[in-house]
């Protein structure tokens, strides 16, 4: 059986896809951190949150997590 992502994952890394940092300046930047049912992103500036069906904390590398839900 294929492994999906389940839709509200893809809805929440739609909307803080563009607040995480591209430049690898502060290294924590550029990842997403997953936790109390909420991903929050940050570029320095500015920080988004959004609900995520997921209640584990962890932090996650955004361009690799971003490729894993696009390949699922």
């Amino acid at each position: 059986m294929e492994s999906k992502p389940t839709k509200g994952m893809v809805e929440a890394l739609a909307k803080v896809k563009s607040a995480v940092s591209n430049k690898e300046i502060v290294a924590y930047l550029t990842h997403y951190y997953i936790g109390g049912g909420e991903i929050v992103a940050s570029d320095g500036r500015l920080v988004a949150g959004a609900p995520f069906p997921d209640n584990r904390e962890y932090v996650v590398p955004a361009s690799e997590f971003e490729k894993a839900i696009d390949m699922a």
